[in-house]
């Protein structure tokens, strides 16, 4: 599970214990969308500091690339 709001980070959530499992610092401002893309195993989130963050959750975690509108 993921989940991301009014700060900077996207959070990775254990649906098996309910703790969190990986941390993001994905944005400077605020989270104003996040999706899963379940066939590629990317997040995708935008930001109201106008960036959209693209991070892989492959076995080896990358850190978010991020776009500048």
């Amino acid at each position: 599970m993921f989940s991301a709001g009014d700060s900077s980070h996207i959070n990775v959530w254990s649906l098996d214990d309910g703790h969190m499992t990986r941390s993001f610092e994905a944005h400077t401002g605020s989270t104003t969308a996040l999706t899963w893309l379940s066939h590629v195993r990317m997040l995708v989130s935008t930001s109201l500091d106008h960036t959209m963050a693209v991070i892989p959750l492959t076995r080896q975690c990358h850190e978010p690339r991020l776009y500048r509108r």
